[in-house]
């Protein structure tokens, strides 16, 4: 009796160390991991970017017949819509990795670009607002600019989102050559 006790303790231990190793090799079950905050702000300054947009093109047909007051008036609404956006660019930077910075250089690059020509337009906005003899041309044209700068920045901001949502490449294998 004795023996068929230690055949079924060490079944039991065989048993117990297989559910062991079988536990270890299984991946742990983990949620899937949140989008980094460079992403999620690139996103969302993405979107900021589209509204305005929108918000630009309806002020590219301002009606000739617009009074001073009526242009300082749309004048004022464009800087009061692109001062929100004003230190996106720094929050973006601030948040990103180095990794993730050079990975997307060119497209940071770009974002700096269309950042100072927002600061440039938010002047001429606040510039314009100010400036009874304002004319539907001068915010007109303000508007074009405004729309340009913001496509740039959307697109840049959407594109560098993906690219660091993207797996990064596994490096090349190295191949040993041996010169006789």
């Amino acid at each position: 009796m004795r023996a068929a006790h230690r055949r079924s303790a060490a079944r039991a231990l065989r048993l117990l160390s297989l559910a062991a190793c079988a536990a270890c090799a299984a991946p742990a079950a983990t949620p899937p991991a949140a989008p980094p905050r460079a992403i999620a702000l690139l996103e969302a300054a993405s979107q900021g970017y589209a509204t305005l947009q929108h918000i630009a093109d309806s002020l590219t047909t301002v009606a000739d017949a617009a009074t001073g007051e009526a242009s300082q008036s749309a004048a004022r609404t464009i800087a009061d819509r692109i001062a929100p956006l004003r230190g996106e660019f720094e929050d973006v930077t601030v948040s990103m990795s180095t990794r993730e910075l050079e990975q997307t250089r060119s497209l940071w690059m770009r974002l700096a670009l269309s950042h100072a020509a927002l600061e440039e337009l938010y002047r001429s906005a606040l510039m314009l607002s100010a400036d009874p003899a304002a004319t539907p041309d001068e915010v007109r044209d303000l508007a074009e600019q405004l729309a340009g700068a913001l496509e740039l920045a959307r697109a840049s901001s959407r594109m560098a989102a993906d690219q660091l949502q993207a797996p990064a490449p596994a490096p090349s294998p190295a191949i040993a050559s041996f010169r006789s």
